[in-house]
This record gives structure tokens, C-alpha cells and sequence, in this order.
């Protein structure tokens, strides 16, 4: 097979990986434990099975906060996003699975830490195929998996971009909301990734299923669907042109209500929106 098909072959299969992610993702969310059996399987491809613990608790609680490594923030360029969010879930999945063993008084080298065996899928998974085709396979499935989760922290990337929950008088932030996650209705993309786009009722209401997720008239709208905003987000300066003007009219010009984290960002973005608005 010639190094162009290989390529062609690895970038399929990862990005078959990723839509892979998107299944796990809508099965982990469920409390039956077949279909978080199956999520695992699903993340074993991608090597992302720390994703199943991580996304559940906590993406899902501290989105649109400072504390969640998978909000971009406001002005922030994608490729420093990437590798941000990579390395601040993982840290936080094992922590939270270490929390969750130590009060039932287990040790995190156990086959139920979810960690762990979600991993082992992985290594199985690997292992077999390397075993049937040759270890010349590995380095080609290592970079599948690559394209599989970095497409699936594009969408990430894309789905929380600039939105900030308020903090609360009492510290705590408040409830989510419709309006902490872009939305989108294109019928296509709703229909290859289980409605993933209509992402604010999902915030909004996890264990509901994608078949019922609905549209709210307060979500902010994303301007194109997923594969349209994409390739923007690939390209920093077209996704800020059109992109941060967004933001900034849906918090009414307030730019302190987005999520900058700081005072030398909301300048920067100030400056930008003033140019480009």
C-alpha cells in the first residue's frame, strides 16, 4: 500500500474514531450499565476512555467555569486549547476516580477503577490487531486516535466557545443553562451525530435522550454547522472575525460577562471586537 493510501486509511478510520466518541459520549450519559459497558468499548479505538469519568463529572458540572479545562475561553486560539483540555481532563479524571475508590476504602489499582479498564480495552484492542497485522500497524493507530480525540476536542472547542456561567453571591455558580452552549439545527449533522449539535437542551438536561433534544429560543445560535465551523476553527483568525462578535452581542457587549480570564485578555479581545465589529 503506498504511504498516501496509508495516510488516507489512517485519517478515516479517525475520523470514524471520533464519531465513535460522539456514540460513547451518548451512551456513558445513561445509568444502565450495558450502555456504559458499551461507551468503553466505543472509546477503546481513540484511546480516550478517561473521557467516560471525566466528561460525566466533570465537564458536565463545571462547564462554562474557569475550573473546566474543556470551555474555551474567549479569544483563546485553538491549538493552545487542544493540548489545555487533553491534559486538564485527564488530570481530573484521575482524580476523580481516586476520590470516588478512596471512599469506598478501594485501591486505584483495581479493575473497577474506570479509569483503568477503559484503558485495558485499549491496550487489548491494540495488542490484538498489532498481533494479527504486524507492529508496523501501531504507529498507524496511534495516529488515528489522535485524529479521533483531537476531532472531538474541535467540537468541544466549538461547543462552549466565550460562554461563562455567572458566579452567585454565594460563591456557586449558577444553574446551567440553555445559553452556556452554542446550539445548531442543521438537519444533517443532527442526524450523523445524534443530535449533538442541539447542545444547550443537552447541557441543559443530560440524561435526556438525543432523540429528544430540543431547540431554545435563549441558546446562542452558532452561525454554520459543526463541519462549517470546523474549518473555521482550524483557521484562528477567520474563527475570531467571526466568532467574537458573537460572543460579544450575546452578553449584550459586556465583555465581562464572557469567559476571559484575564485583564490583559479582555483588552486584547476588546481591541479585537472594536476593530472587527
Amino acid at each position: 500500500m503506498a504511504l498516501g493510501d496509508k495516510v488516507g486509511l489512517m485519517v478515516t478510520v479517525g475520523v470514524i474514531g471520533g464519531v465513535g466518541i460522539n456514540a460513547a459520549h451518548e451512551l456513558g450519559h445513561k445509568h444502565e450499565r450495558f450502555e456504559q459497558r458499551l461507551s468503553k468499548i466505543a472509546l477503546a479505538q481513540t484511546c480516550y476512555g478517561h473521557f467516560f469519568v471525566e466528561h460525566n463529572r466533570g465537564h458536565h458540572s463545571r462547564v462554562a467555569t474557569p475550573a473546566d479545562p474543556a470551555s474555551a475561553r474567549l479569544g483563546e486560539n485553538l491549538y493552545c486549547f487542544i493540548p489545555r483540555s487533553l491534559l486538564g481532563g485527564l488530570r481530573s479524571a484521575l482524580r476523580s476516580e481516586a476520590r470516588r475508590l478512596a471512599r469506598a476504602g478501594l485501591s486505584q489499582r483495581t479493575f473497577g477503577n474506570h479509569v483503568l479498564n477503559a484503558w485495558l480495552l485499549s491496550a487489548l484492542l491494540f495488542t490484538v490487531v498489532a498481533l494479527w497485522f504486524g507492529p508496523i500497524v501501531l504507529p498507524w493507530l496511534l495516529g488515528q486516535a489522535v485524529i479521533g480525540f483531537c476531532l472531538l476536542e474541535i467540537v468541544n472547542y466549538i461547543e462552549h466557545y466565550g460562554l461563562r456561567r455567572q458566579r452567585l453571591p454565594s460563591g456557586r455558580y449558577e444553574k446551567v443553562a440553555p445559553r452556556h452552549s452554542w446550539n445548531s439545527n442543521t438537519v444533517v449533522a443532527n442526524v450523523f451525530l445524534f443530535h449533538l449539535q442541539r447542545h444547550s437542551d443537552h447541557h441543559a438536561n443530560p440524561r435526556r435522550r438525543y432523540q429528544t433534544l430540543r431547540s431554545f429560543d435563549d441558546a446562542p445560535e452558532l452561525p454554520g454547522g459543526y463541519g462549517t465551523m470546523l474549518v473555521l476553527a482550524l483557521v484562528p483568525p477567520l474563527w475570531r472575525r467571526v466568532m467574537d462578535p458573537l460572543v460579544l452581542d450575546h452578553y449584550g457587549g459586556e465583555i465581562g460577562l464572557a469567559a476571559v480570564d484575564s485583564s490583559r485578555e479582555r483588552r486584547g479581545v476588546a481591541r479585537y471586537g472594536q476593530r472587527n465589529g
